[in-house]
C-alpha cells in the first residue's frame, strides 16, 4: 500500500466512523450477511424496534448509509424529528411496541425528555430497577408486534429488498415481543435481540437455557455472535455457500 493510500485510509477512518453501534454490532451484521451469501451492496430492509437515535449507537444507520431503508420505531416527537431529518428514507413510527398478549391501545411509558437507555413501558425495563435521571410517565400509543410485522413487510422497502434484518432493543420487553413473531411468515435473515440483564455477568449463560433461545432454535435460527448485551442470530436456511 502506498503512502497516499495510507493517508487516505487514515482520513477515512478519522472522519467516517467504521461503526455507529455501541459495540460494533452494525459491522457484525454486515459481516454475517456477507457470510450468508447476501450482497450488502444491494438495498436491504430492516425493522429497528427501539431505534432511539438515527446515528449515535444505532445498529441500522450503517445499513442506511449503504443504501438500505426500513421501518424504525420509538417513542417521542424529538426522535421522530431527528429521524425524518437524518434518515428521510425510513418510516418512523411513534409508538411503544408490545407483545400480542397486550390488548391496550395506549400504555404508560417512562421517558426522560428526548429519552435515554432507561426508556421503557411502565413496569418493565432497567428504569424500574435503577435510573440516574428523572423520568416522566405518560400514555403513548401501543403497537402489537404482529401489527408492526404486517405493516413492515407490506411496505415499499420490503418488496424488493435483498435481505431483511430486525433489531430489538426495548429495555425489558424484548424477549416477550420476540415470542410473538411468526418467523415462518416473517423470515428475517438476521435477528438482533438485546438481553435484559439483572446480573450482567451471568446473563448469557442464563439466556442460553431460556425458552426464547429454544424458540429461536426451533424457528431455524442459530446464535452466531454476542456483542455486549446484543445477541445476533442467523437464519440457517438463508445460508448460500459461495
Amino acid at each position: 500500500m502506498t503512502l497516499l493510500k495510507h493517508i487516505i485510509t487514515y482520513l477515512y477512518y478519522l472522519f467516517i466512523p467504521r461503526s455507529y453501534s455501541q459495540l460494533g454490532e452494525d459491522l457484525v451484521i454486515l459481516n454475517h450477511l456477507e457470510w450468508l451469501g447476501k450482497n450488502i451492496k444491494l438495498p436491504g430492509f430492516y425493522v429497528d424496534i427501539g431505534a432511539f437515535h438515527p446515528l449515535d449507537g444505532s445498529n441500522t444507520y450503517k445499513l442506511y448509509r449503504n443504501g438500505s431503508s426500513g421501518v424504525v420505531i420509538d417513542v417521542g416527537s424529538q426522535k421522530k424529528f431527528l429521524f425524518k431529518l437524518f434518515r428521510p428514507r425510513d418510516t418512523f413510527i411513534d409508538a411503544a411496541v408490545v407483545p400480542d398478549t397486550f390488548s391496550e391501545k395506549h400504555i404508560l411509558f417512562n421517558i426522560d425528555g428526548y429519552g435515554s437507555t432507561t426508556d421503557s413501558v411502565a413496569g418493565y425495563g432497567i428504569g424500574e430497577i435503577q435510573t440516574t435521571s428523572v423520568q416522566k410517565t405518560q400514555k403513548v400509543k401501543a403497537l402489537q408486534i404482529s401489527e408492526l410485522m404486517e405493516f413492515s413487510f407490506s411496505s415499499k422497502y420490503a418488496q424488493d429488498a435483498s435481505w431483511p434484518v430486525i433489531n430489538i432493543d426495548i429495555e425489558g420487553l424484548d424477549e416477550e415481543v420476540i415470542k410473538s413473531i411468526n418467523f415462518d411468515n416473517y423470515p428475517f435473515d438476521v435477528v438482533c435481540l438485546e438481553v435484559f440483564p439483572h446480573d450482567i455477568w451471568d446473563k448469557i449463560n442464563e439466556y442460553l437455557s431460556s425458552s426464547v433461545n429454544s424458540m429461536m432454535i426451533e424457528a431455524g435460527y442459530s446464535l452466531q455472535s454476542v456483542c455486549g448485551p446484543t445477541l445476533i442470530y442467523l437464519q440457517k436456511n438463508s445460508h448460500h455457500k459461495q
